[in-house]
């Protein structure tokens, strides 16, 4: 397991690390050598997350420990992006995220049920899952190119949504929510990556591209999960991943 590492619970080391695309698309979009290439991706991605969290165990001696685990989510994207200067590509998209929490902890279905649960009868979570719109930004540099082939590095900031949360496990009666829809700001992600690219036809590229997640911020500590203060807002090397991309040309002038 990649040891996690708090660099990220410093606020001024995460606001420095989110503004890096976006300096970098400010550059290129008033830089004065631009070419005329824009490209279209859609994207899938799978993710290994090493997750840890601080809360009482559920059975005796109910003793409060950190807790870890690692759950695979996934996700997908469409793309759009613009070769700004040569070698050098930017793009925004709108995607969804499935990020699953593997943790049997104790959840308070009385606030998901105001007004027909009163009592709490200690009911705990088998996992909870946050469904995620996503608004990835980012910028790659092609460092190699050969053939048909070519690799670039880049980074990217995901800001992410929230639009629904899914407390699974057992219900105190019949019929009970264990789901909270509303739309809201859940925080950002900085990832790094590298893309490996083949020309499968004219102008259409299918990319392989491996990243690790550098930066997990959270907005916010979720009220249903009875988080403790100790809990931090952010963790760096959290998770890695592997995306498939199909990404077509529009424009090659």
């Amino acid at each position: 397991m990649i040891p996690i590492i708090n660099l990220g619970n410093n606020p001024i080391i995460n606001r420095c690390l989110s503004l890096i695309p976006f300096l970098f698309l400010h550059t290129f979009l008033f830089a004065q050598v631009k070419t005329d290439k824009t490209f279209f991706s859609v994207r899938a991605l799978i993710q290994s997350d090493f997750q840890t969290a601080d809360f009482k165990d559920i059975r005796f001696p109910y003793e409060f420990k950190k807790h870890s685990t690692t759950t695979v989510n996934w996700g997908a994207d469409l793309l759009i992006g613009k070769e700004m200067l040569i070698n050098w590509n930017v793009y925004i998209g709108i995607g969804y995220f499935r990020n699953k929490f593997n943790f049997k902890r104790a959840y308070d279905h009385k606030l998901l049920n105001p007004g027909t649960d009163s009592i709490q009868l200690g009911t705990s979570t088998t996992d909870y899952v946050f469904n995620l719109l996503r608004i990835p930004i980012g910028i790659n540099y092609i460092i190699s190119k050969k053939d048909k082939y070519k690799i670039d590095m880049g980074i990217e900031n995901v800001f992410n949504f929230s639009l629904q949360q899914v407390y699974n496990g057992a219900k105190p009666f019949p019929n009970s929510n264990n789901k909270y829809s509303k739309f809201k700001y859940y925080g950002n992600s900085i990832l790094v990556l590298v893309r490996i690219s083949k020309e499968v036809y004219r102008n259409s590229y299918l990319i392989l591209s491996p990243y690790i997640r550098i930066l997990n911020i959270y907005k916010r500590k979720d009220p249903f999960l009875f988080e403790h203060n100790s809990t931090p807002y952010s963790r760096s090397f959290d998770a890695t991943g592997i995306s498939l991309i199909h990404s077509f040309n529009l424009k090659n002038h």
